[in-house]
Protein backbone atom coordinates (compact mmCIF):
# COMPACT_ATOMS: atom_id res chain seq x y z
CA UNK A 1 0.00 0.00 0.00
CA UNK A 2 1.88 3.18 -1.54
CA UNK A 3 1.17 6.69 0.39
CA UNK A 4 -0.06 9.41 -1.96
CA UNK A 5 1.00 11.93 0.88
CA UNK A 6 5.02 12.20 -0.14
CA UNK A 7 7.13 11.10 -2.56
CA UNK A 8 7.26 8.25 -4.53
CA UNK A 9 10.55 6.69 -3.01
CA UNK A 10 8.96 6.57 0.29
CA UNK A 11 6.59 3.49 0.51
CA UNK A 12 4.54 1.87 3.20
CA UNK A 13 5.68 -1.96 4.29
CA UNK A 14 3.99 -4.56 2.23
CA UNK A 15 -0.11 -5.89 3.16
CA UNK A 16 1.58 -9.38 3.41
CA UNK A 17 3.77 -8.02 6.04
CA UNK A 18 1.12 -6.78 8.37
CA UNK A 19 -0.79 -9.38 10.32
CA UNK A 20 -3.75 -10.82 8.75
CA UNK A 21 -6.66 -9.07 10.34
CA UNK A 22 -5.28 -6.06 9.38
CA UNK A 23 -7.68 -6.89 5.80
CA UNK A 24 -10.38 -4.42 4.40
CA UNK A 25 -13.29 -4.87 6.29
CA UNK A 26 -12.50 -7.18 8.82
CA UNK A 27 -11.81 -6.36 12.71
CA UNK A 28 -9.13 -7.73 15.29
CA UNK A 29 -10.93 -10.67 17.02
CA UNK A 30 -9.04 -10.46 20.06
CA UNK A 31 -6.90 -7.82 22.09
CA UNK A 32 -3.77 -9.24 21.07
CA UNK A 33 -4.74 -8.60 17.43
CA UNK A 34 -5.74 -4.99 18.15
CA UNK A 35 -2.20 -3.78 20.03
CA UNK A 36 -0.49 -5.76 16.88
CA UNK A 37 -2.01 -3.68 14.28
CA UNK A 38 -1.92 -0.71 15.76
CA UNK A 39 2.24 -1.11 17.07
CA UNK A 40 2.65 -1.78 13.35
CA UNK A 41 0.84 1.10 12.30
CA UNK A 42 2.61 4.03 14.20
CA UNK A 43 5.81 1.83 13.37
CA UNK A 44 5.29 2.86 9.86
CA UNK A 45 3.89 5.86 10.55
CA UNK A 46 7.20 7.04 12.34
CA UNK A 47 9.40 5.20 9.54
CA UNK A 48 7.82 7.18 6.60
CA UNK A 49 8.10 10.56 8.58
CA UNK A 50 11.98 9.69 9.12
CA UNK A 51 12.29 8.98 5.86
CA UNK A 52 10.07 11.57 4.43
CA UNK A 53 12.04 14.39 6.80
CA UNK A 54 15.58 12.96 5.10
CA UNK A 55 14.48 13.51 1.95
CA UNK A 56 13.95 17.48 2.82
CA UNK A 57 17.24 18.09 4.24
CA UNK A 58 19.64 19.84 1.93
CA UNK A 59 23.72 20.59 1.74
CA UNK A 60 24.47 23.86 3.20
CA UNK A 61 27.84 25.28 1.96
CA UNK A 62 29.11 27.18 4.82
CA UNK A 63 31.98 30.26 3.50
CA UNK A 64 34.12 32.36 4.92
CA UNK A 65 34.31 35.70 2.70
CA UNK A 66 37.43 37.94 3.70
CA UNK A 67 38.51 41.02 2.30
CA UNK A 68 41.69 40.63 0.56
CA UNK A 69 44.12 43.50 2.06
CA UNK A 70 42.20 43.49 4.54
CA UNK A 71 41.89 40.12 6.15
CA UNK A 72 40.61 41.10 9.88
CA UNK A 73 37.55 41.99 7.76
CA UNK A 74 35.45 38.48 7.20
CA UNK A 75 32.05 37.47 7.21
CA UNK A 76 30.58 33.61 7.76
CA UNK A 77 28.22 33.04 5.17
CA UNK A 78 25.85 30.05 4.68
CA UNK A 79 23.69 29.41 2.08
CA UNK A 80 21.87 26.20 0.10
CA UNK A 81 23.66 24.25 -2.34
CA UNK A 82 20.13 24.56 -4.54
CA UNK A 83 20.68 28.49 -4.40
CA UNK A 84 23.02 30.75 -7.43
CA UNK A 85 25.70 32.93 -6.92
CA UNK A 86 23.38 35.57 -7.47
CA UNK A 87 21.98 34.91 -4.21
CA UNK A 88 25.75 35.10 -2.93
CA UNK A 89 26.66 38.18 -4.47
CA UNK A 90 23.34 39.60 -2.90
CA UNK A 91 24.30 38.47 1.03
CA UNK A 92 27.89 39.47 0.30
CA UNK A 93 27.04 43.29 -0.59
CA UNK A 94 24.44 43.39 2.05
CA UNK A 95 26.49 41.95 5.05
CA UNK A 96 29.84 44.10 3.97
CA UNK A 97 27.76 47.16 3.50
CA UNK A 98 28.36 47.46 -0.63
CA UNK A 99 26.11 49.35 -2.40
CA UNK A 100 22.93 47.02 -3.18
CA UNK A 101 21.92 49.57 -6.62
CA UNK A 102 25.42 49.61 -8.65
CA UNK A 103 28.23 48.13 -10.01
CA UNK A 104 29.34 45.13 -11.44
CA UNK A 105 30.73 42.30 -9.50
CA UNK A 106 32.02 38.50 -10.42
CA UNK A 107 32.77 35.09 -8.83
CA UNK A 108 36.31 33.71 -10.20
CA UNK A 109 38.21 30.27 -10.14
CA UNK A 110 41.59 29.23 -9.98
CA UNK A 111 45.03 30.93 -9.75
CA UNK A 112 44.20 33.22 -12.72
CA UNK A 113 40.75 34.95 -11.67
CA UNK A 114 40.24 36.87 -14.76
CA UNK A 115 40.74 33.84 -16.65
CA UNK A 116 38.12 32.10 -15.29
CA UNK A 117 35.06 34.17 -14.35
CA UNK A 118 31.59 32.26 -13.66
CA UNK A 119 29.99 35.80 -15.41
CA UNK A 120 29.13 39.08 -14.03
CA UNK A 121 26.46 40.07 -11.92
CA UNK A 122 23.99 43.49 -11.70
CA UNK A 123 22.98 44.65 -8.82
CA UNK A 124 19.38 43.53 -9.35
CA UNK A 125 20.43 39.86 -9.37
CA UNK A 126 20.98 39.81 -13.24
CA UNK A 127 23.79 38.30 -15.39
CA UNK A 128 25.84 35.68 -16.69
CA UNK A 129 26.36 34.41 -13.40
CA UNK A 130 23.77 34.86 -11.63
CA UNK A 131 21.89 31.79 -11.99
CA UNK A 132 24.65 29.76 -11.53
CA UNK A 133 24.06 27.21 -8.63
CA UNK A 134 26.33 27.00 -5.93
CA UNK A 135 26.43 23.05 -6.38
CA UNK A 136 26.95 23.25 -9.28
CA UNK A 137 30.81 23.78 -9.51
CA UNK A 138 32.25 20.85 -7.61
CA UNK A 139 33.03 22.94 -4.54
CA UNK A 140 34.87 20.44 -1.99
CA UNK A 141 35.70 21.28 1.88
CA UNK A 142 38.82 23.83 1.32
CA UNK A 143 37.61 25.10 -1.95
CA UNK A 144 38.77 28.95 -2.57
CA UNK A 145 37.46 31.15 -5.46
CA UNK A 146 37.19 35.02 -5.68
CA UNK A 147 34.95 37.94 -5.55
CA UNK A 148 35.36 41.13 -7.31
CA UNK A 149 33.20 43.98 -6.14
CA UNK A 150 33.15 47.26 -8.73
CA UNK A 151 35.02 46.44 -11.67
CA UNK A 152 36.53 50.16 -11.68
CA UNK A 153 38.32 50.32 -8.08
CA UNK A 154 38.05 46.33 -7.39
CA UNK A 155 37.70 45.45 -3.97
CA UNK A 156 38.66 41.69 -4.31
CA UNK A 157 37.34 39.15 -1.70
CA UNK A 158 38.51 35.58 -0.72
CA UNK A 159 35.97 33.00 -0.93
CA UNK A 160 36.82 29.82 0.93
CA UNK A 161 34.55 26.76 1.85
CA UNK A 162 34.99 25.75 5.39
CA UNK A 163 31.80 23.19 5.68
CA UNK A 164 29.24 20.89 3.56
CA UNK A 165 26.79 20.67 6.45
CA UNK A 166 23.55 18.75 6.17
CA UNK A 167 19.68 20.62 7.33
CA UNK A 168 16.26 20.44 6.82
CA UNK A 169 15.18 22.90 4.06
CA UNK A 170 13.80 26.13 5.56
CA UNK A 171 13.67 29.02 2.62
CA UNK A 172 13.61 32.02 5.03
CA UNK A 173 16.46 31.05 6.63
CA UNK A 174 19.20 31.01 3.76
CA UNK A 175 21.66 32.86 2.61
CA UNK A 176 22.77 33.80 6.61
CA UNK A 177 25.47 35.44 8.06
CA UNK A 178 26.53 33.07 11.15
CA UNK A 179 29.33 34.92 12.39
CA UNK A 180 31.65 37.98 11.57
CA UNK A 181 34.90 39.98 12.71
CA UNK A 182 34.31 42.10 15.70
CA UNK A 183 33.90 45.63 14.40
CA UNK A 184 36.44 48.07 15.12
CA UNK A 185 35.89 51.82 15.83
CA UNK A 186 37.57 54.33 14.19
CA UNK A 187 37.82 58.32 14.74
CA UNK A 188 37.65 61.30 12.81
CA UNK A 189 41.35 62.74 11.38
CA UNK A 190 39.42 66.07 11.13
CA UNK A 191 38.30 66.19 14.66
CA UNK A 192 41.35 64.98 15.46
CA UNK A 193 43.49 68.02 14.01
CA UNK A 194 41.38 69.95 16.60
CA UNK A 195 41.66 67.75 19.47
CA UNK A 196 38.40 65.93 19.80
CA UNK A 197 37.82 62.05 19.67
CA UNK A 198 34.48 61.57 17.28
CA UNK A 199 33.52 58.35 15.97
CA UNK A 200 33.94 57.98 12.18
CA UNK A 201 31.65 56.28 9.59
CA UNK A 202 32.89 57.77 6.40
CA UNK A 203 36.23 56.62 4.40
CA UNK A 204 37.13 59.43 2.31
CA UNK A 205 38.78 58.08 -0.62
CA UNK A 206 40.70 61.17 -2.04
CA UNK A 207 42.16 62.03 1.15
CA UNK A 208 43.07 58.78 1.56
CA UNK A 209 44.98 58.33 -1.42
CA UNK A 210 46.83 61.53 -0.50
CA UNK A 211 47.96 60.61 2.86
CA UNK A 212 49.06 57.26 1.89
CA UNK A 213 47.01 55.73 4.22
CA UNK A 214 42.92 55.36 5.20
CA UNK A 215 41.47 58.20 5.69
CA UNK A 216 38.13 58.81 8.39
CA UNK A 217 35.71 60.86 8.55
CA UNK A 218 32.46 62.02 10.75
CA UNK A 219 29.31 62.44 9.44
CA UNK A 220 29.79 66.34 9.67
CA UNK A 221 32.79 66.56 8.76
CA UNK A 222 32.05 64.29 5.76
CA UNK A 223 29.58 67.23 4.53
CA UNK A 224 31.89 69.64 5.05
CA UNK A 225 33.25 72.10 2.44
CA UNK A 226 35.99 70.78 2.21
CA UNK A 227 35.31 67.16 1.00
CA UNK A 228 32.55 68.40 -0.73
CA UNK A 229 33.89 66.75 -4.01
CA UNK A 230 35.29 63.85 -2.75
CA UNK A 231 34.11 60.50 -3.25
CA UNK A 232 33.53 58.61 0.29
CA UNK A 233 32.04 55.22 1.39
CA UNK A 234 31.00 53.69 4.56
CA UNK A 235 33.71 52.49 6.65
CA UNK A 236 34.14 48.69 5.55
CA UNK A 237 34.50 46.95 8.93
Amino acid sequence: MKSGAHSGKVEFKPMEELPATFEMGRFPKSLGDHVTINLMFWFNYFHIEARYMEQKKIRIYRFRISMRGRGSIWRKIDIRGDQTFGDLDRIIRISFNLDTFDHLSEFYGGKQWYRSGFGSINPLGEGEGADLRIDSIGLGTGSKIGYIYDFGSETHFYVTLQQVLEEEINEDNFPRVVSENKKKEYYCSDCASSGKKTIASMECWACSENAGKLVYLCGKCAESEKHEDHLMDDIMN
